[in-house]
């Protein structure tokens, strides 16, 4: 027996449910959005990997371009990096010809001069070029921002010249070259802040000889330098670099609160243990004898500050030559030279951060390995420079 609602019952259920004809719609509507994404997907994946149509251009190209590749690029990024500067025409066709070219992946961080439109196949094999490659700096440890002269006449490049060589390239025909002359305008007539110095040595340079103004900024390291900068931006380059140098030494950003030096104080510390010490393990006791003479108070006398004014790379100095090494002379002059007197090693750093407690007041280098004798009193060192004589090491 109905109770008068079943038809409206049956309505209803026949309302939920939409027409078999509408379902099937729907799901070839979804089929053929499914079938579009893997199909972008697939193209996608085939693109990366080299596979399918790309774009790539034909021959070597034409017209020089200045190429960076930057620290932690794969080669993905390099081929992205060289699409976008319109060296090829298309990322895949560069990493499809690096997979038949070892030598892409272990290309380092720098400046690459390549040319405009290259094939993917071009583009990879003048990147691998060893005269590809421009702007690379390497600093050694102890270098002077001056060359050099020896008794002898021979003359040491210094660092000036070497960035001056480092910023050579040919774009187009055009030289970027940039010469010493050029720096040492720069330097000598631009505001320390505006060349990059950073701040915590910017005040110490106040009342410095511009000559000396950069000396011991830019430690022992590799730097890359872009060929066709002024020769303001490229120190500024290069100190921007050196600060990150520096401070992964360790070398702190104030004074050092177990010394009471301050950073740039530690740096030209660094810079005469660099140019005194026979070894790198002497750097930390060559360090100690340093502070306890700071401490007395007592003048460091040491020939390697009075050479570097003189512009004569390690001599013994007399008496008769001091005074003309002006606040360099630390035999007549109590406490620290001005700057720093070279470009400090890492090591060199760390001991000046770190000397070896001791009580030494002396030392010389002693031995044919170029190890050095240490002494607490005048006496004990005069022996020790008879042991270096009787070795024949000076």
């Amino acid at each position: 027996m109905s109770n008068g609602l079943d038809v409206f019952d049956e309505v209803a259920d026949r309302d939920e449910q939409p027409p078999r004809r509408s379902r099937k719609k729907l799901w070839i509507i979804i089929a053929i959005v499914v079938v579009v994404v893997i199909a972008a997907i697939g193209f996608g994946a085939a693109q990366e990997l080299g596979y399918g149509f790309y774009s790539d251009y034909s021959g070597s190209g034409a017209g020089d371009l200045l190429f960076q590749v930057n620290s932690g690029d794969t080669v993905r990024d390099i081929a992205a990096n060289m699409q976008q500067a319109g060296i090829v025409a298309s990322s895949t066709a560069f990493v499809r010809a690096a997979r038949d070219n070892a030598g892409v992946a272990d290309v380092q961080p720098g400046y690459y001069v390549l040319d405009k439109q290259m094939s993917g196949a071009a583009a990879a094999a003048k990147l691998v070029l060893p005269s590809s490659r421009v702007g690379e700096l390497q600093v050694e440890a102890g270098w002077q921002l001056q060359d050099t002269t020896s008794t002898t006449g021979k003359v040491t490049k210094g660092l000036l010249s070497h960035i001056a060589s480092a910023t050579c390239a040919t774009l187009n025909g055009q030289s970027t070259c940039l010469s010493t002359t050029d720096l040492q305008n720069a330097i000598q007539n631009t505001n320390p802040a505006a060349l990059g110095v950073p701040d915590w040595a910017a005040s110490a340079l106040t009342d410095v000889d511009p000559t000396h103004r950069l000396e011991g900024l830019v430690p022992q390291g590799i730097y890359q330098l872009k060929p066709g900068e002024t020769a303001v931006q490229t120190i500024k380059r290069l100190l921007s670099q050196a600060d990150t140098a520096l401070q992964g030494d360790g070398l702190p950003s104030t004074i050092q609160q177990s010394s009471g030096f301050s950073a740039y104080q530690i740096l030209t510390i660094a810079s005469i243990i660099q140019r005194e010490a026979g070894t790198q393990a002497d750097m930390p006791k060559v360090a100690r004898v340093l502070y306890n003479r700071l401490a007395l108070p007592m003048n460091l006398q040491l020939d390697s500050t009075v050479d570097y004014a003189l512009d004569r790379p390690m001599v013994a100095t007399s008496p008769a030559d001091r005074p003309g090494a002006g606040p360099y002379d630390t035999y007549d002059n109590a406490g620290l030279p001005p700057t720093p007197i070279s470009s400090p090693s890492t090591v060199a750093i760390q001991a000046a951060m770190n000397p070896t407690p001791g009580p030494w007041l002396y030392f010389v280098v002693c031995q044919k390995d170029l190890s050095s004798c240490f002494a607490t009193t005048f006496p004990q060192h005069e022996a020790n420079v008879q042991i270096a004589h009787n070795n024949g090491v000076f």
